[in-house]
């Protein structure tokens, strides 16, 4: 056998390949064992016959083949369509050809090879309805999902858009891409889950490129297995909070959150004194008597606490003007 026939029967030894021919003289046809395996067809299964291969295409997608006519003529192009087996399955499939010609140009055979392409075409449709997911979400709800797997860093263009920031920056801080205001630095039982390979989750700040501010929630957790080998896999969401703590109303709702708010907070977070105490960078005695309420918290000190609660994804919103509702970001 020549070298050339035993590379086409590893080929199709894949299950996913086979070749015909078809000698016009002649009128001779041969489908290859990979065609027929392809087709669904059993072997052996009568004369190969191009009418026959027509028939196995869609309805729909008959239309775009070259005719037998046409191949005759010396007309065989590239084509992508779905073939339906005898046993009902459907394949998407791709096929090309050529026509040889003899030396005054007259067709004298075609030969042609299909490819089965049905595992490809699904997950490229499964990358675009992702995509266009990803799109909806972002454009429509503030939500953006993101990921780090096998040391790569999922691209986020639709975050990328919004804040201004370039591909390397987010590829730094995958698990951070908006850069809260200040330091930059997370609260520290964040970074202590996150350094533990815990899910986490906490709100930020960041500045847009047209010079305003927007709040984050964002919600993180490690990939199970991905851990192993030293990659370090993540995967988490980030939501754009609604202006819940600015607006005209934000600072009759500062006013409103007193001790029995932050111990409800800090209950939320399973913090204890000590917890926020580091988060805030405050004293524990500072903490006890805000909490107690038994001294007048300087302005500096509450903004630190409540920057602290906020941002390991606390949020206070005012109900009816009058009362303060404590929950965490989901």
């Amino acid at each position: 056998m020549a070298p050339q026939f035993d590379v086409l029967r590893i080929i199709e030894g894949f299950g996913l390949a086979g070749y015909w021919t078809w000698e016009f003289g002649a009128d001779r046809q041969i489908w290859s064992p990979g065609l027929r395996n392809l087709l669904g067809l059993p072997e052996p299964d009568g004369a190969p016959d191009y009418d026959r291969f027509l028939r196995l295409v869609h309805p729909e997608d008959r239309g775009r083949l070259d005719t037998p006519i046409r191949v005759r003529a010396g007309t065989l192009g590239q084509h992508r369509f779905r073939i339906i087996r005898p046993d009902g399955t459907l394949r998407i499939v791709e096929s090309r050809g050529e026509v040889l010609h003899h030396s005054d140009g007259r067709p004298r055979a075609a030969v042609g090879v299909v490819l089965d392409v049905t595992d490809r075409e699904q997950a490229l449709r499964a990358v675009r309805f992702h995509a266009a997911r990803e799109r909806a979400l972002a454009v429509s709800g503030g939500v953006f999902g993101f990921a780090a797997l096998h040391g790569e860093v999922m691209d986020l263009p639709e975050w990328r858009a919004l804040t201004g920031l370039t591909r390397p920056t987010i590829d730094q801080g995958w698990g951070r891409p908006g850069e809260p205001e200040g330091t930059g630095a997370l609260p520290p039982p964040v970074a202590a889950a996150i350094a533990a390979r815990r899910p986490y989750r906490y709100s930020f700040t960041t500045r847009l490129p047209a010079g305003e501010t927007a709040r984050f929630y964002e919600c993180g957790a490690p990939v199970p297995g991905e851990d192993r080998g030293g990659g370090g896999g993540w995967a988490g969401i980030l939501v754009r909070c609604p202006a819940a703590d600015g607006g005209e109303h934000g600072k009759e709702a500062e006013g409103l959150i007193g001790g029995r708010e932050i111990r409800a907070a800090r209950a939320l977070l399973a913090w204890t004194l000590s917890d926020l105490a580091e988060a805030s960078g405050l004293s524990l005695s500072t903490i006890r008597r805000m909490e107690e309420e038994s001294d007048a918290a300087s302005l500096r000190s509450r903004r630190a606490v409540l920057t602290a609660l906020r941002g390991a994804g606390v949020v206070f919103s005012l109900v009816d003007g009058t009362a303060m509702a404590v929950a965490l970001a989901r």
